[in-house]
Parts: structure tokens; sequence; C-alpha cells
């Protein structure tokens, strides 16, 4: 019996067409992940140094068992250090009082720590009295080779602590220094590959200091303590109380701490606001810090208020238009694994779609145009 029309391009397009596109799709995604671990060095790479040349830092070791603690003045030996053993009692306070002979306002911490109590514990004694500025630690060990070898010969908490102070201090010079592959910054990473991500990320880095050698790079003004730039002056003055803030409202605030669940803001009352995480942008965020940075003056919206709780909550996601704003969490966003941007078929190997009814020549070929006008 001879085969129809349908059959014979079912068998010769509609067969390879699923792996086809997904081959297609997975190029694109790991284009795009590149692209945006680019973004993201180049933020490190041009990110504000602080104003404070003078400022704390903390390191917590893998298993939590010590604590590395500093005050050096712009990345340079420590002025002060100490190794804290967590399993003395009073480690908290002992942690508190160095930095409070020290007299600094401005303390860089991990932003994150295996060592999750422990790292809790410590931001929780400190956030209330200093500034912290949340600091990504990979390539510590790294970036902290040198440091622990003669002649320095410091002991790898205190090490680490320096690496972390330094990033904050001259975020360029510190990151310069590491492995732009090892930073972590594409989403995905291990799906990558590694020489074109290191390609793309060298490159990056090549044109930047070609920029600031030339001097076409103008590096931002030092970033001054987020407490003391909102204290300068008032923020909001129609707002002098919590009765005064209504959702929808959009305010000048200042980001002046960063959790791994979201970011505060000063609007210029004694209470701050916060913004969840998931209200930092309309795309995936990872961390906080991917977004915004300390310091940064940002207008968030009022998404509510609970004067009971001092609560205010706020969002830096643009006033949706409607339905057509929503975006689809499982496809679009560039954090869906590369083996999933497209929906497979059974095992017959037809392109399908979500209901599971197989495509029909004249569509899947109308995809397949389609796919490269976009090209």
């Amino acid at each position: 019996m001879e085969r129809g029309v349908d059959a014979i391009v079912d068998e010769m397009v509609l067969s390879v067409l699923d792996g086809y596109l997904r081959g297609i799709l997975d190029q694109r995604a790991e284009s795009e992940a590149v692209r945006n671990a680019v973004a993201q060095y180049q933020k490190l790479l041009t990110s504000a140094p602080l104003a404070a040349g003078r400022i704390g830092a903390l390191a917590v070791s893998g298993d939590g068992a010590s604590l590395g603690a500093i005050v050096c003045t712009e990345g340079d030996i420590p002025e002060l250090q100490d190794v804290i053993s967590t399993a003395e009692e009073g480690w908290v306070e002992r942690l508190k009082a160095l930095f409070e002979v020290a007299g600094v306002e401005q303390i860089a911490i991990p932003v994150s720590s295996p060592a999750e109590e422990v790292h809790k514990r410590a931001r929780a004694a400190l956030q209330e009295l200093y500034e912290l500025l949340p600091v990504r630690v990979s390539a510590l060990a790294e970036a902290r080779a040198q440091l622990v070898d003669p002649p320095l010969s410091l002991p790898v908490e205190v090490a680490s602590a320096l690496v972390i102070a330094r990033r904050a201090l001259q975020p360029a010079d510190a990151w310069e220094q590491v492995d732009p592959v090892t930073i972590g910054l594409a989403d995905y990473q291990n799906d990558l590959d590694d020489e074109r991500l290191r390609e793309a990320l060298l490159e990056a880095l090549g044109l930047f200091q070609l920029d600031r050698a030339s001097g076409a790079f103008k590096p931002p003004p030092p970033r001054p303590s987020a407490r003391a730039a909102a204290s300068s002056g008032r923020l909001n003055p129609l707002v002098k109380s919590l009765a005064d803030l209504r959702p929808g409202m959009v305010l000048d605030g200042i980001i002046t701490n960063i959790t791994r669940f979201g970011a505060f803001v000063n609007i210029g009352l004694s209470e701050e606001g916060m913004i969840h995480i998931s209200e930092l942008s309309l795309d995936y965020v990872q961390t906080p810090s991917d977004v915004v940075s300390i310091g940064d003056r940002v207008q968030p919206r009022v998404l509510d208020v609970e004067p009971s709780k001092r609560r205010i909550a706020l969002s830096l996601k643009p006033v949706p238009a409607g339905p057509s704003m929503e975006r689809p969490r499982e496809s679009g966003g560039r954090n869906v694994p590369l083996d999933t941007r497209i929906r497979r078929g059974d095992s017959g190997g037809g392109f399908r779609r979500r209901g599971g009814s197989r495509v029909g020549r004249n569509q899947a070929l109308e995809q397949l145009e389609n796919l490269f006008k976009k090209e």
C-alpha cells in the first residue's frame, strides 16, 4: 500500500523536528546564559568602591567552627584581627567587642555560608549596630592563597575576611585577581561549555582593563554609607508616619541592607521597608545582590502596610498592566534547565503540543519557518 504524503512528511520531517528544535533552543539558552554571566561580571567590575576607607570584615569557616574578624584600611594588612572559636561561650560578644573597639560603621560579610546557623547568629548580632555589606565568597580559596603563604602567613579565617573586605572596598581590583569562571555567575553553569564561558568573561575583563587604562571608563563615585546617605536629607517629605502610606504609592528610598530573601529600604521613616526577592524584578532573581547593592537609590512601590507589625512591603516590579504582564513560569525564564526549554514528545519522536496531540504537517512547517524568521 502506498504511503500517503502525511506519512512521508511525518517520517522525514516530524521525526527529527523535535530534536532539531530542541538543539536550537539549547544553543539559544546557552548563549543567553553566557550573556547574563558577562553582564553580572561587568557589574562586579564596575561596582562603586566604598567611600569609607576603613571597615570591618567577617568570614565563617566552612564547618562553622571558627570565625575570622578583621578591621582594615583600604584592603591592606588588618589593623585588628581575631580568630574566634564558636565553641567558646560568649563568642558573639567577643565578635561585637572587636568591631565596637575599632569604631567602624560598615562590616563586610559573606552573602551566605554553609554554616548557616553560625552565619545567621553573627549577622543578627551585628545588623542592629552596623551597616552590613554582603559580599560573594566564590573563588575565596584562590583569592586568599597568597595571603596564607609567606611572607604574610595569615590564618585562613583572617585571610578570608581580608579578601571579603577588599571585595567590598575595591571591587574591580579584587575580582580581576581570580578566574572569572570560578565566580559562578552563569545560570546552570555545569551545563555550559567552560571554555566558551571563560572566553566571553575574559574578553569582558580585557575590554574593562583597556577602557580603564585609556580613561574611557569613568569609575562611579565612592559609595557612602547607606545610613549616612539616608540621613542627609528627607527622602519623602510628605510621608511622616506609616499612616501616610498607601498601596500603590511610589517612594524614594535607599537600599540599606541585603539578605537572602530580599532587601531593606530606608524611606525616611524609623521603620524600613522590605522588598522580597520575588518583587525585585520580573525576571528570576537568584540572589538580591544580583539586582541591587547597598547604597542604591531606588523608587519602590508600596504593596502593603501593616502598622500593628510595623511592616512595609515594597516592590520594584513595574505596575502590572493586566493579564498580559504575567510571565510564564515553565518556559522563557533564563533559569529553566537547558533540556526542558521545549516539551518533549513521546517515544514516537514527533513534535507534540502541551496537550500531547501530534502537530499537523502544515503547523509544524509553519513553526519551523517562524523560528528561522526570529534568527
